[in-house]
Parts: C-alpha cells; structure tokens; sequence
C-alpha cells in the first residue's frame, strides 16, 4: 500500500504570522520554539508513512485551520519522523509562494487505476450485451450462433477500448506551471446534435482542460447502484463515488471506484487552486463525510 508523507512549507491562509504560529502550537502540540522553527522557509515533514486517507485526513483539518500542506508519496517505507526533521529531497524543497506569482515546475496526478479498468471492460461488456440482444431480436432471420459475432465485434472494438484505458489511466492532472487542470472529458450532452453523434460515448477516449483559477466549487456527491451479488443471490447497493466542479465553464462531475481516491482527488485540487492564487472560497466547506 502506497504510503505518504505530510510536508509543510510555512503557507498559510491566514497572513497573521501569530495567529498561523498559535495554531501551529495547538493542532500539532508543540512548544513555541519548535512551533517557529516551521516558518522559517523551509520544508518539513509533519508526518510520514500514512496511507492516503490518513494523508488525506490529516490535509483536510490543518486547512480547515488555515494551514497549507502537500502530499508527497513515499519510495518506500521509513521510520517516523519528528515534526521538526527537513526535509532535503528535491521534490519538497522550500519555495517562496505568492499570490501573484505562482510557484512553477509543479504537476500533480491523482490516478484511479481500478475505475479505469472498469470503464475498458464497460466498453466491451455493453457492446456484448448490444451485439447479443440484437442477435436475439432477429433470431428467426439468422442462421449462425450470435457468439461468433459478439467475439468479433469486441476484436473491433481493441482500438477504442485501449484509447479509453490510456485516457482514464492518465488519471487528473493539476499543473500549477500552466493554471491548468486536466481530466477525461465528462461534459454531459446539452443538444440533440450531442446525442445523436453520442457526445457520451466519444468523452470516454478524450480529455479535457479548464483553467485552475477559473474553478469555483468544489463539491461531494454519493450516489446508489445496483449490482447481482451471487453470495445473496440478489440485487445489492453499492456507493458511487463522485465530485463536481464548476466555474465560468459549467460544471463537470467525475466518478472514483473509492471515497479515498474521490478525497485525494479533491485535496489535490484544493491546493492546486490556492498554489495559483485562487482561494475557493465556494469549497470553504470540505464535507469530506459525504
């Protein structure tokens, strides 16, 4: 299991150097010295080793203090750390933040690899059950096993299907360099043009890009599907996943396989946004129960 490390680099939502330096001592229990120590512009890791829904968790309530921090994933496993360690990596060197000037050189990606299998076995899985059902439509005019056809029809479907695994596993990309956040294209169909060319299904191999700052909400949402479970020989529920995001653009609603990689996904945002000086201020409440 993939573990992460909490960095802080002295940001804060709150320009009061005090008032960031109070609830440093507070949320993290530490003397006032060692609280100082945090802001003197380099990088420290407040915590290593987490899996990412501890990461995640523990992200969410210091920016609900004010307090800015990045996910940076582990190579490998190492001791605990103190709060004090710096950390001397390239990737979380101190950097000087500004509103106006954001930092350059970043990109961050949040891959769901398990919905991006699901959405490659939908795509042959919904042109078996087409090829089948028409088959069984016309049986009394055909005079070959419709099995033959299914097998071909999911052989010419290859290319497609690995177009929509490369873009559903490329995951989402936040990059601070260029204002810019990069997803699968989720945009729902908004003319009958849109649905007679099946707007839907052409989304599933391409991508999509908005701008950073022009993004402002950020919302969660936990729908219901069904599914056979062969154990209870019956139909069973199951949570979906999802977040929307909307600005000057609309909005777009992505689906995850977990709550986990739907939270990473937003923490990642959320930072992403306030690198390039965009607060968020529609997203101040991070409902990450739902």
């Amino acid at each position: 299991m993939a573990q992460y490390k909490v960095i802080f680099k002295g940001e804060s939502l709150d320009s009061d150097k005090q008032s960031t330096l109070v609830k440093l001592e507070k949320c993290l229990k530490l003397p006032s010295d060692k609280a100082k120590m945090l802001l003197n512009g380099k990088a420290y890791a407040l915590k290593k080793n987490l899996p990412a829904e501890a990461a995640i968790e523990m992200q969410s309530r210091l920016l609900k203090l004010g307090i800015v921090t990045h996910l940076v994933k582990e190579v490998e496993v190492t001791p605990e750390i103190s709060y004090q360690e710096p950390v001397n990596t390239e990737e979380t060197k101190a950097e000087s933040v500004d509103e106006k000037e954001p930092a350059t050189g970043q990109l961050s990606v949040t891959v769901d690899i398990w919905y991006a299998i699901k959405m490659y076995c939908a795509v042959h899985a919904a042109t078996s059950l087409i090829i089948f059902y028409t088959c069984a439509y016309f049986r009394d005019s055909l005079t070959v096993s419709p099995w033959p056809l299914v097998l071909l029809g999911n052989i010419l479907l290859i290319p497609i299907s690995t177009k929509v695994w490369k873009n559903y596993s490329k995951g989402y990309h936040a990059d601070i360099t260029n204002n810019e956040f990069s997803f699968p294209a989720s945009d729902v169909e908004n003319s009958l043009a849109d649905i007679v060319t099946l707007k839907r299904f052409r989304n599933l191999i391409h991508r999509e890009s908005v701008q950073l700052s022009d993004i402002r909400a950020l919302n969660n949402e936990k729908g219901r599907g069904q599914r056979y479970s062969h154990s209870a020989k019956r139909n069973v529920g199951y949570d979906i996943w999802k977040l929307n995001i909307s600005g000057d653009f609309g909005s777009r609603q992505f689906e995850f396989n977990s709550k986990q990689k739907r939270d990473e996904c937003r923490s990642m945002i959320y930072t992403a946004c306030y690198r390039v000086g965009n607060k968020l201020r529609g997203a101040s409440d991070l409902n990450l129960d739902l």
